[in-house]
């Protein structure tokens, strides 16, 4: 069981203590109970940090009263008393920004800092209870700024008219408005920015065209910035509509005929320069964009020339016998004309002749490599290799049904690789002639008249056709008449 002490006198005035609540219930009749015990505080829940304008300074404080003899005691009954406090760390003076009608108020009247609160109560018996604790006030939220200006809005030098700027600015502690926002103005260079004064109820005809950066910003008292920033499309439209006449210049010159290709360009080359000038707004990516389509155009019409440049000079390497050129060329000319754009009858055009002039190089060729076997040919019956002669002219008639043109040419090599023919033919028909003689004679010899007989009619039968060898062709008929004489 609790032990609970407490004080007490009986009815003559004689002071003693009893020990229990059984005690106070049956051995103290006749006797009062008096209450001499303290209050207790508990004001654990009550927070030692507060942000100014933010929390609200809640009545009744969130703390707790305990007594003994009374049960709980509300916190509406602690009296409050607040200090500033000092340096030193001691109670300054009382301050009245608690409390009063700042209850359930964020204490934006208070000055920040530490204060120090003393709490007083007392029981029904009038036993005092007291203690203290430390406040803080602190401001941890920026102020708040609305501008109206809507971001990324368009101004028209010339025509519209600057009237400032309006808007909301808030602050949890510094009483502020609007009025008392900074406001500075920068044009965008790049990475750079430049600071400009706007001038009220003017046309800002004075200030450079280009994107603006309008700062809206306020420090509070504690230090804590608040910056909101906004885009202002100061534009000149006099100059806008200056670079447009150059693109539609630009155009008219890459439709007309009659100027040059470096005319053209520097028509778009100036309109570029012009854009460029421009600040940054859509105006200008639509007109860029206007200016790249006119260049691409450009660029696929020097292509264009460049590919016939190409296929000229091939034309002329190949009727000047230049092959090597020629092939160059048309090797050009076929890798860049699947990338021309437009031009569609000009590039079949262009590609069916480079197929004719890529046919005549490989006819040429091809002349080239069966004039070179005739060659070949001719040398070899020159020099008695039948053999390699004879594989010369083979390759010379497989391919001379493929040449195409060159036909007197044509008609030439077939001449001749026909005499070369007869000329291996005749030599052939003359080695066979002599070797029946030889036949003939070793017969002779050995006392076989009869296969003699048979070689001598053999040679005489086929040396009327051998044409050409007369001499040789009388020799052989004077052995033969000798070998007869010999085997009658």
């Amino acid at each position: 069981m609790e032990i609970q002490i407490y004080g007490y006198a009986d009815i003559a005035g004689n002071v003693g203590e009893i020990l229990t609540n059984d005690n106070i219930n049956h051995e103290t009749q006749n006797k009062v109970v008096i209450d001499r015990g303290n209050p207790n505080f508990d004001l654990s829940q009550i927070p030692s940090l507060f942000k100014v304008g933010y929390d609200k300074y809640v009545y009744p404080q969130p703390g707790v009263v305990t007594d003994e003899i009374d049960g709980n005691i509300s916190f509406s009954q602690v009296h409050m008393q607040w200090y500033k406090k000092t340096d030193d760390g001691q109670k300054g003076e009382v301050t009245t920004c608690f409390g009063g009608d700042n209850w359930n108020t964020g204490l934006t009247n208070c000055e920040l800092g530490t204060y120090i609160i003393s709490y007083t109560v007392y029981d029904k018996a009038g036993n005092k209870a007291y203690t203290e604790q430390e406040i803080t006030l602190v401001k941890d939220e920026p102020a708040t700024i609305t501008p109206d200006r809507a971001d990324v809005t368009d101004f028209i030098q010339g025509e519209d008219i600057y009237a400032g700027e309006t808007g909301v600015a808030y602050d949890d502690y510094d009483n502020i408005d609007f009025s008392d926002v900074n406001i500075d103005y920068y044009l965008q260079n790049g990475d750079s920015e430049t600071a400009y004064e706007f001038q009220l109820n003017s046309t800002l005809s004075d200030l450079p065209a280009g994107i603006y950066h309008i700062r809206y910003w306020y420090t509070d008292s504690v230090g804590n910035n608040t910056t909101i920033n906004k885009v202002f499309n100061l534009k000149n439209l006099q100059a806008i509509q200056a670079v447009s006449d150059l693109v539609d210049e630009a155009v008219r010159a890459m439709n007309n005929g009659n100027l040059s290709k470096a005319e053209q360009q520097h028509a778009i080359d100036y309109a570029l320069q012009e854009a460029n000038k421009l600040p940054d707004f859509g105006e200008k990516v639509t007109l860029l964009s206007k200016i790249d389509s006119l260049q691409a155009t450009m660029n696929n019409n020097k292509k264009y020339d460049e590919i016939t440049k190409y296929y000229e000079t091939a034309k002329t390497s190949v009727g000047a016998n230049d092959f090597e050129t020629a092939q160059h060329n048309i090797d050009i000319v076929k890798q860049q004309l699947p990338n021309l754009t437009g031009y569609e009858t000009e590039k079949a055009n262009i590609l069916d002749g480079v197929n004719k002039l890529q046919d005549a190089i490989n006819n040429r060729k091809k002349y080239d490599s069966i004039l070179g076997y005739y060659e070949l040919a001719k040398t070899s019956v020159g020099a008695n290799d039948f053999e390699t002669a004879q594989h010369n002219i083979d390759i010379v008639k497989q391919q001379l049904p493929n040449l195409t043109g060159y036909e007197t040419e044509k008609t030439n090599i077939l001449d001749g690789v026909n005499k070369l023919q007869d000329a291996i033919n005749n030599r052939k028909k003359y080695d066979s002639i002599l070797g029946y003689y030889e036949l003939a004679k070793t017969s002779v010899e050995a006392g076989d008249y009869e296969t003699a007989q048979h070689n001598i009619d053999i040679v005489k039968q086929q040396l009327p056709n051998l044409t050409g060898y007369e001499t040789e062709k009388a020799n052989i008929l004077k052995r033969v008449e000798a070998l007869e004489s010999q085997m009658k």
